[in-house]
């Protein structure tokens, strides 16, 4: 892994886990029902933000460059999940990967625009 995506992947990881933290802090100010009924979500959202975690290489480097872009990217992962409720742990990444591919592609997409924007001009 080169110095660069060690970095970003890094970024990554704290953005994240300070979305992770976010979210925990929130749910604090809610009701013990509330929290409870959260349990499963709670549970999900922190197996995201440990796929996130910089050696886990769960990730391609697309993807991580992707999710750096979105502003809560363990809530983007937990709803691309939702979607296809695979139901194992195991499965987090497999119920995702089509989704946050397509995510790659459109990310792609953009920057190609700009690049031909940015050069006919």
């Amino acid at each position: 892994m080169s110095i660069n995506e060690k970095t970003i992947r890094e970024k990554l990881w704290k953005k994240a886990t300070q979305e992770f933290e976010n979210f925990k802090k929130e749910l604090l100010k809610e009701s013990k029902e509330v929290i409870f009924e959260s349990a499963y979500k709670i549970a999900t959202l922190e197996n995201f933000s440990d796929m996130c975690e910089p050696d886990c290489n769960c990730l391609s480097i697309k993807e991580v460059k992707t999710l750096l872009n979105e502003k809560h990217p363990i809530h983007t992962l937990y709803n691309f999940y939702m979607d296809t409720d695979s139901g194992t742990v195991s499965d987090l990444y497999e119920s995702i990967w089509y989704r946050l591919s397509e995510l790659v592609t459109q990310k792609n997409e953009k920057q190609k625009s700009k690049k031909q924007k940015d050069y006919e001009r």
